[in-house]
């Protein structure tokens, strides 16, 4: 019923050729990320309607290649050699099968969740320009590396042919520059990403007299208005609400 795991290896990626030249030739001069990644944990059933998944990792870079920001130097686009970096944190998943001891055979009543929590900085000297300051970046945390991640779903399917899908995904705030720039720039391309949730719904009929399925699907049900990025030329919106329909016929 239980497993206990855990591995250490050594990681190692030479850069894409689509990353390390751009269209018009420029090359970029990228070095090979190199890392130590390292996890242990544990996954298995606790019961007939119970499963859990947990799992802790470190991984340690000697060098990381990270987007290009104004901070950097650079013009918001591309990649560059962004240093030593340490990652570390821990994952858990569970789902819960509700309907083995809440409702008749013929249902699914299903509820899943998955939470990371990470931290991932800066684990070496490296000076940025700051007007006419240069900064040390040592423990700032890494553009785009929220702390958080947590989605959750839940299923419940009927017997007369009636299913619905409900998923939860939430993001932690993160920050899009080595500076960890709290203002937002004038042009958006630095700054703050806020947390955000966005939740998703789908409902779906299975037709069987006529062999057809119908299905009605939601993303970002709440219509949550959030900024997903700031790169590569400033802000990118997250979708808004997007309702779609679909009508399946098997001939």
């Amino acid at each position: 019923r239980w497993t206990i795991f855990g591995g250490i290896h050594r990681g190692f990626a030479p850069p894409r050729i689509v990353d390390a030249i751009t269209s018009a030739g420029v090359v970029y001069e990228l070095d090979p990320e190199l890392s130590w990644n390292s996890e242990v944990g544990l996954r298995g059933r606790l019961n007939d309607w119970l499963e859990i998944d947990a799992t802790a990792f470190l991984m340690d870079f000697s060098n990381q290649i990270i987007p290009v920001t104004e901070s950097s130097g650079g013009a918001g686009s591309g990649l560059i050699n962004g240093g030593s970096t340490r990652h570390y944190g821990a994952e858990f998943g569970s789902q819960l099968s509700l309907d083995q001891w809440l409702l008749p055979d013929a249902y699914v009543l299903e509820i899943g969740i998955d939470l990371t929590y990470s931290k991932a900085f800066y684990n070496d000297d490296r000076f940025i320009p700051d007007g006419e300051a240069s900064i040390n970046i040592r423990n700032k945390r890494t553009p785009y590396s929220p702390n958080w991640l947590v989605s959750s779903n839940l299923l419940l399917e009927l017997p007369f042919g009636l299913s619905g899908r409900f998923n939860a995904t939430f993001v932690g705030e993160q920050f899009t520059d080595e500076l960890n720039t709290e203002a937002p720039s004038a042009n958006g391309r630095t700054g703050r990403l806020d947390s955000y949730l966005v939740i998703d719904g789908a409902l779906q009929y299975e037709w069987k007299k006529f062999h057809s399925t119908i299905s009605l699907a939601v993303k970002n049900l709440l219509d949550e208005r959030y900024i997903a990025s700031r790169r590569p030329q400033g802000i990118r919106v997250g979708l808004p609400r997007l309702v779609s329909f679909g009508l399946e016929h098997r001939f």
